[in-house]
């Protein structure tokens, strides 16, 4: 099997990058602004990708190293969480955006 995360690269790589915080101060803030920002066919795209990644169940240090490889500059850490906790929070956040935005 290809795991094919392009999606999540892009993601991470162009909202989740050393300078994050110009796009919100918390990290719920910049997937709402993502989420306004991006196609909904994108955002659609993402929340397939990451239930994708979600139902691999990998270990957090194959998910640690897929956030390092997209150029991740957000601490989760910080947040209390680990890899694939924070991937589980982005899923559950960009749907509740999708939804607001959809209204």
């Amino acid at each position: 099997m290809i795991l094919n995360f392009n999606c999540i690269r892009y993601f991470i790589s162009g909202y989740f990058h050393q300078d994050w915080d110009i796009y919100g101060s918390t990290d719920k803030d910049v997937i709402a602004y993502f989420v306004n920002k991006e196609p909904l066919d994108q955002v659609n795209t993402l929340i397939s990708e990451l239930e994708n990644l979600l139902e691999l169940d990998m270990d957090n240090e194959t998910a640690d190293i897929i956030l390092k490889e997209s150029g991740c500059g957000y601490y989760f850490q910080a947040d209390g969480l680990n890899a694939m906790d924070w991937f589980s929070r982005i899923e559950g956040l960009l749907k509740t955006e999708r939804t607001r935005r959809s209204v």
